[in-house]
């Protein structure tokens, strides 16, 4: 059984949230794997889902409504619980807003490096050339890395005892 964790930015740009949905359809359509995989997806929760709609793709606004809501501590820890749980991460680096830094994504990989025995699955559309990506931090926690989603999925595929 794995447990996949899809970490990477969430903002008010909709790919954040597509690219989360693809690889969820992509196990959903895949009868002979996805009685293995359970997702855990930060951007199925009710609060996000609402600060989509609200932010009208919108980055301020995105941005605003998440400093202006009531219970944001618990961000953090809700997003380690989800670390803690899964067995994969699947790291989207594709910047999703130049408007909202990768904060969270790299506390995500922290606590990963302090399991090595998760695999981690970085997604990055040219990883040599980003900085975040060559940083050695982020070097030490992304075991891989891939152009898109669909190949993170087929990669787990391929290695999975099933």
């Amino acid at each position: 059984m794995y447990t996949i964790y899809l970490a990477g930015t969430i903002s008010s740009n909709p790919e954040t949230y597509e690219w989360r949905k693809r690889v969820r359809e992509f196990f959903t359509y895949s009868p002979e794997y996805n009685q293995y995989i359970t997702i855990i997806d930060p951007c199925q929760s009710v609060w996000n889902k609402e600060l989509l709609s609200r932010a009208q793709e919108s980055d301020k606004i995105f941005k605003g409504l998440v400093f202006d809501q009531d219970g944001r501590s618990l961000l953090p820890h809700k997003d380690r619980q989800h670390v803690k749980q899964s067995t994969v991460v699947f790291v989207n680096m594709n910047p999703g807003s130049s408007e909202k830094p990768s904060i969270g994504t790299i506390f995500e990989l922290a606590w990963c490096f302090d399991d090595p025995s998760k695999m981690v699955i970085g997604i990055h559309k040219d990883p040599e050339n980003d900085y975040r990506c060559q940083h050695p931090f982020v070097k030490a926690a992304v075991h891989t890395w891939v152009k898109d989603e669909i190949e993170a999925c087929k990669l787990l595929v391929k290695f999975m005892d099933v």
